[in-house]
């Protein structure tokens, strides 16, 4: 992560030399009065030019940090909602990929699923029909497709 400060608190900041420098601003409209000439001769009003000045540049390089504080910000929220996207399509993928082995698996003959598998069970054995397995498979990726199509949403 950056060390650049939050945007909030650098915006904070700039409205604080926005103030100040508008005062600095009334202020120098007060000294100046009607008489330009005396006001440009006093130091009181020199010196406030050279505040004025001060605020000026604080304000350019507050605003400038705030943009590329933002522009950060942005960059990071960019990249994070990226790697979220990425995320969930990788998710997707793989519900998919698992919706695909075990429709295959359902529709393999269970006599080809027991020699894969190693099982020795002949045909029909553990459920009175054979069709125990292929109705909890079908189940199953109906679950799953319908988890998919939600997420899709």
């Amino acid at each position: 992560m950056t060390t650049t400060p939050m945007p909030e608190q650098i915006s904070s900041q700039l409205d604080g030399i926005t103030e100040r420098l508008n005062a600095a601003r009334e202020a120098e409209t007060k000294l100046i009065g009607d008489d330009l000439l005396a006001a440009l001769d006093s130091p009181a009003f020199q010196q406030l030019q050279k505040y004025i000045a001060t605020l000026e540049r604080s304000w350019r390089a507050t605003a400038g940090l705030l943009l590329r504080a933002e522009s950060e910000q942005r960059r990071e929220n960019t990249d994070s909602a990226k790697r979220a996207a990425a995320e969930a399509k990788r998710e997707k993928a793989d519900a998919h990929r698992r919706s695909e082995e075990m429709l295959q698996e359902l529709l393999m003959p269970s006599d080809y699923r027991h020699a894969l598998t190693g099982a020795n069970a002949p045909h029909g054995t553990g459920t009175p029909d054979g069709n125990g397995n292929r109705e909890q498979l079908y189940r199953e990726i109906r679950k799953d497709q319908r988890a998919q199509a939600a997420s899709a949403r």
